[in-house]
C-alpha cells in the first residue's frame, strides 16, 4: 500500500520511456528532458508545458533536447518508469505542474492549465496522455443530429 506522500517529479531525464503511437519529429524551441510534457508557445515553438504560462500539454518528450535541436521525437502519450518519479500513489491523477515540463498530483494554483494529463501507476511509474481531457471535452460537446 502506498503512502499519502505526493509524487515527486525531479525533472531528470526518464530512464525508461515507452511512447504511445508513432512519434512526430520536431525542432526543440527550448531545452527539455525525456518524459517532459511539451506544448506550443505563442510563437509556435515546441517548449515545455507550464500550467501558469499557460502552455498546455500536447505531447510527451521521447528524448532530451537542446535548444533548436532538430528531429526530436514527441509522443501523444508515454509510460515513464524509474529515475524521474518517486512517492507516487497508484491511481492518482496527474496534472501539469507550475514548473515547466513537470507533473504534479495537485492542480497548480492560479490561472492556467488544470486538466489531468495522466495517472500514477506506482511509486515511480506514470502513464502520461496529455490530451486525455481534450478527448473527454470533445465527447461531451457532441450533439446528436
Amino acid at each position: 500500500i502506498g503512502s499519502n506522500v505526493p509524487i515527486t517529479d525531479t525533472g531528470a531525464a526518464a530512464e525508461n520511456l515507452q511512447g504511445v503511437g508513432p512519434p512526430i519529429f520536431v525542432q526543440a524551441g527550448a531545452v527539455w528532458y525525456a518524459g517532459d510534457l511539451i506544448g506550443v508557445n505563442s510563437s509556435g515553438a515546441w517548449v515545455r508545458a507550464d500550467a501558469n504560462a499557460p502552455i498546455g500539454p500536447l505531447m510527451v518528450a521521447g528524448s532530451s533536447a537542446k535548444l533548436d535541436e532538430r528531429g526530436v521525437p514527441l509522443y501523444m502519450g508515454a509510460l515513464v518508469r524509474g529515475g524521474r518519479y518517486s512517492g507516487g500513489v497508484a491511481g492518482s491523477l496527474l496534472y501539469t505542474s507550475a514548473t515547466a515540463g513537470l507533473v504534479a498530483e495537485a492542480i497548480a494554483t492560479g490561472m492556467g492549465v488544470t486538466m489531468p494529463v495522466g495517472w500514477t501507476i506506482n511509486d515511480n511509474t506514470v502513464f502520461l496522455l496529455p490530451t486525455m481531457s481534450l478527448y473527454a471535452v470533445l465527447a461531451n460537446t457532441r450533439t446528436s443530429a
